[in-house]
């Protein structure tokens, strides 16, 4: 399990790198122009893609460790079924988009005539569904190795070789990322072992576990990009990209940890499977505290040392950006502790657990915001709000963990076992 988490973080390392690095190609290739639609598009793909996926790449992991665990059969079944309802999903999307170019183009990027970058994201779209599928699938098998290298080629490589193979055109660009995770997802699942018979069964069982959990997806992307929206309704543009800048470190820190998750959700589902909950538990204990010991220790550092930071970041002159910063800092604690453990409570639970917790930090969040405005408060309190309702999901995931790990019979409750 070591090894599958040092590689999981060096990939994801990997990523973050390339991702950084195709938009510094954009920027030099497109000029300001083409890297204000290069990222206005991968946004819109954030917010478009959980409606595509469906967290279907969380669903195929869980029933195929399950199964696997079992020995039964079903386990070759789970991609074909999920690659469906990929499918199903992309048709209806695409419906939209490509029937609305036009005022899909004005609502994502303010004006209609950008809409030669809607048309590429049923592409797109499907191509990080299919993605899902096989990574999900990869790693219910337990083959995390082949997973990474899967997430290298299609999150790392295929946007640097996409974007001077498209000629200046960021439409182009687009089009070849779509392809190339299509292309890259199928050759994968083309060499693993498949079964299509049973698939509507199949098909049931993960549109019921990953439907659900698409408004919790939403739902996140929401409490990430208010705090900077009613901050910039309430105060300057300058404050508000303080905030923002805060929340968005807060965010890049989940994506550093979620190999914690990716490699954690087979592992509990097979745990659980076979009744080791007692063991399950002494690995949760040990990772979540390893994960708070390191997490506090850097929120101590960003508020001790955090006008240093942002000078070595951003430069001189960004004082309230340090300020933002040491205010929303705290909130890596609870974001890390449910970007390490989500993943247990998805193993055990059909019913969107997390989604349900998601829902409720949001609404802490808002009910927050409102009081303030009514006070009059500084709109920094914003970000104290944001801090609080992290808490508030940490909080609910420990609670959720705890319970889960010290049940005896927690792994033989009839929710937790894929249908017969």
């Amino acid at each position: 399990m070591k090894r599958d988490f040092a590689t999981t973080f060096l990939t994801e390392g990997l990523v973050v790198v390339c991702y950084l690095l195709a938009f510094r190609l954009v920027a030099q290739q497109l000029g300001a122009s083409g890297f204000g639609e290069y990222a206005l598009a991968r946004r819109t793909l954030a917010v478009l893609m959980p409606l595509g996926a469906l967290s279907l790449d969380v669903a195929v992991a869980r029933y195929v460790a399950y199964a696997l665990a079992e020995g039964s059969d079903r386990a070759r079944r789970y991609a074909p079924a999920g690659a469906a309802l990929v499918i199903a999903a992309a048709v209806v999307l695409a419906a939209v988009l490509l029937l609305f170019p036009g005022p899909m183009a004005q609502l994502f990027f303010g004006s209609s005539h950008y809409s030669d970058l809607i048309t590429p994201m049923p592409l797109l779209i499907f191509g990080g569904g299919l993605h899902g599928i096989a990574y999900g699938y990869l790693r219910g098998r337990s083959r995390i190795q082949r997973a990474n290298v899967l997430v290298g080629i299609n999150q790392a490589l295929v946007p640097l070789f996409a974007i001077p193979l498209a000629g200046g055109s960021v439409s182009r660009i687009l089009w070849l990322m779509g392809a190339g995770w299509t292309l890259a997802a199928l050759a994968f699942l083309a060499v693993a072992p498949l079964s299509f018979d049973g698939i509507p069964e199949r098909v049931r069982e993960l549109a019921t576990f990953g439907v659900p959990r698409v408004p919790g997806d939403l739902l996140r992307l929401a409490l990430f990009s208010l705090p900077g929206v009613v901050v910039a309704h309430v105060a300057d543009i300058s404050v508000a990209g303080a905030v923002a800048f805060g929340v968005a470190a807060v965010g890049m820190l989940g994506t550093a940890l979620s190999p914690i998750g990716f490699v954690m959700l087979p592992v509990a589902a097979r745990m659980m499977a076979a009744g080791d909950v007692a063991e399950l538990r002494r690995r949760v204990v040990n990772l979540a505290s390893l994960t708070a010991g390191v997490l506090v220790v850097g929120i101590v550092v960003v508020e001790l040392f955090a006008p240093q930071i942002v000078d070595l970041y951003l430069g001189k002159g960004f004082g309230s950006t340090a300020e933002s910063l040491r205010v929303i800092a705290p909130a890596a604690l609870p974001w890390g502790i449910y970007m390490a453990l989500a993943s247990v409570i998805d193993a055990h639970h059909v019913r969107p657990v997390n989604a349900r917790n998601m829902a409720v930090a949001f609404a802490v969040f808002l009910a927050g915001a409102a009081m303030l405005a009514v006070l009059h408060a500084p709109a920094q309190a914003v970000a104290g709000v944001f801090v609080i309702s992290l808490y508030v999901l940490g909080a609910l995931t420990l609670f959720e963990v705890h319970s889960i790990t010290t049940r005896p019979d927690a792994s033989m409750e009839l929710e937790s076992q894929p249908l017969s």
